[in-house]
Formats: C-alpha cells, sequence, structure tokens
C-alpha cells in the first residue's frame, strides 16, 4: 500500500503495534479501545493525508456532546500521539492541530462521617468476606483491585498491619479457546509506593481473626486458585450502600472518604499520603483537601489573634 493512500484506522494499529512492546498491558488496553471504540468511527476509512484540523474538531466538538471532558482529553492525547507518529515516518507532512480540551474541576465524592460509622456498625460483626473488604477500604484507604489481591499471607496478625504487594487487573485473553475475551491477573502495583504496610484498626484485626483462612488463599474468596472479581465486590457494595445508606456511590468512593475524614481529622497528610500509596503528597492535597469557609474564617480569626490591632503592645511579642 502507498503511504498516500493509508488510512488514519490503518495508521492507529499500526502505531498501536508499535506501542505494544513499550507499554503496560492495562495502557495497550486503554488505547486500544479507543482506537476501536472512537477513531473507528469518528475517522473511518479516511485517507490520513486528507485529514483536516477543522474536520478533526468538529470530530472531537460532537464527542464532547456524549462523553466527559476528562474522557474526551485522553483520546485527544492518544490522537496526538497517533499523529505525532506520522510525522515521524513521513505518513503526514504537516501537523494536525486540535483544540485543547478543558476541564472543569469537579467535587470529590465521599461519605459523610455518619455514613461511614453507620457501615462500620452495621458490618463490623458480618461473617461475609466481602464485607470484610468493603471496611478495609473504607478504613484504610486501599483500591478496589489491592483489596482483592490480598492473601491471608499478607495479614501481620502481630503487628497488625497488612502488607500491600498486588492488585487485581482485567485483561484480555489470549486464550483462543476461551470463550471469555477477558481474564482475571494479580500484577504488581505500578508505582514503588504502592507496595507498603497498612495499619488497621483494632475491630478490622477482630474480623481477621474471626474469619482467617489459609496463608495462600485470597482474602475476598477463600480459595488459592479463584482470584477475586473487583465487579463482584463493587456490587456487593452497592448492595451495602442501597441497605444502609439509601444511596449509591462507587467503590472508589470509599478511598476519597478515608483521606476525606482523615485529613479533616487532624491526621498529617503525609501520613495519609503514605497509608494510601500516592508517589507525591500533592496527590494527596489535590484530590481529597478541601477547604470549607469554616476553615478559612478559622485561618483568618487565628492570623488576627497574632498580627491583629491590640490594645496592650508591651506583650513580649512585640519586642
Amino acid at each position: 500500500m502507498e503511504t498516500k493512500d493509508l488510512t488514519f484506522c490503518e495508521l492507529s494499529r499500526m502505531w498501536l503495534e508499535d506501542k505494544k512492546s513499550d507499554i503496560k498491558i492495562m495502557s495497550y488496553v486503554r488505547y486500544e479501545s479507543i482506537v476501536r471504540n472512537h477513531f473507528d468511527r469518528m475517522f473511518g476509512d479516511v485517507v490520513i493525508r486528507e485529514l483536516t484540523s477543522e474536520y478533526v474538531n468538529r470530530c472531537f466538538s460532537k464527542l464532547l456532546n456524549r462523553l466527559e471532558a476528562a474522557s474526551v482529553k485522553l483520546i485527544r492525547t492518544v490522537f496526538l500521539q497517533i499523529v505525532d507518529y506520522a510525522l515521524d515516518y513521513d505518513f503526514l507532512n504537516k501537523r494536525i492541530k486540535v483544540n485543547y480540551i478543558p476541564l472543569q474541576k469537579k467535587s470529590v465524592k465521599v461519605l459523610t462521617i455518619k455514613e461511614s460509622n453507620k457501615l462500620n456498625w452495621n458490618m463490623e460483626s458480618s461473617r461475609s468476606l466481602k464485607d470484610l473488604g468493603i471496611l478495609l477500604a473504607l478504613n484504610t484507604g486501599l483500591r478496589l483491585g489491592e483489596v482483592c489481591a490480598l492473601r491471608w499471607r499478607n495479614v501481620d496478625f502481630i503487628n497488625r498491619c497488612i502488607h500491600i504487594e498486588g492488585t487485581v487487573q482485567r485483561v484480555p485473553n489470549e486464550d483462543i479457546y476461551s470463550q471469555s475475551r477477558t481474564k482475571l491477573v494479580v500484577r504488581i502495583p505500578k508505582t514503588v509506593e504502592s507496595c507498603r504496610d497498612v495499619p488497621v484498626p483494632l475491630f478490622i484485626w477482630k474480623m481477621f481473626r474471626r474469619l482467617r483462612g489459609r496463608d495462600e488463599c485470597f482474602l475476598m474468596t477463600n480459595s488459592r486458585t479463584r482470584i477475586p472479581d473487583p465487579r463482584v465486590l463493587e456490587t456487593s457494595f452497592q448492595s451495602r450502600c442501597r441497605r444502609y445508606l439509601g444511596r449509591c456511590v462507587n467503590f472508589h468512593c470509599l478511598r476519597h472518604t478515608f483521606a476525606s475524614i482523615s485529613i479533616s481529622c487532624g491526621v498529617d497528610v503525609k501520613v495519609v499520603s503514605e497509608i494510601m500509596g500516592h508517589s507525591d503528597v500533592s496527590t494527596t492535597l489535590r484530590f481529597y483537601r478541601a477547604v470549607d469557609l469554616k476553615e478559612k474564617k478559622q485561618g483568618i480569626n487565628t492570623l488576627e489573634r497574632l498580627i491583629g490591632p491590640k490594645k496592650n503592645l508591651s506583650s513580649p511579642l512585640f519586642w
């Protein structure tokens, strides 16, 4: 095929194949999904050299009417990477410019202290392993995949903590004889900071002792070989939310809740960051620290007490 007849969809798959050996499997899955679900529809068999910035921007404007801005921004990033690839290999002779996708700052969804108390109160005496997983996430900030990857050998009964060393992910199933397109695997976390020791509250430790299984078994299934499915735990959490809270939030909300309440109660942000496995304290602050008007007033009042006008200026503070 001549370069001038190369379509964008063909170019996208060439780029995917070139990237496959350099990126993690989950990144590849995400990129392949974008190519298949969006670029194939947006550009079809449009020849790469016939693409114009005006046409591409119209396509992205339509996409913004259907998807969240954050999703469209990711799709734009992938598109520009493919364009750079085309320029490097002379499939294109000019750059295609795509308008910047602005993101609106969204408030982080968290449970209230009262709702958190309700979950802990209603589920602490449960003998359900799924309930144990839900309370673990609420009271330690673990990610859904980290909860599912825990085995009983990761529980340190002496020091009352858990060792995080893996996460469960759903990846494409390359077994051509399998009826399932995907499979569950346990992988090491993506950052060094995610491998960590996390202390647990006393009531969680008592649940560990009550439900303890064999060392090599997964906590959530009590099986050595059956990997816990994050979707199943998410569904169980939704059921508990409807029963105890009267509303539904996603499982990741438990992680936000742990961070938000911890920081609001005065726990040092560096401590919270390390418990959660963030690689940078700024991540913790950016996602979980919202300052309300009451705190702002307290800050101004504190400053006023220190430097505001005073009748008695003989205080040692001024000397």
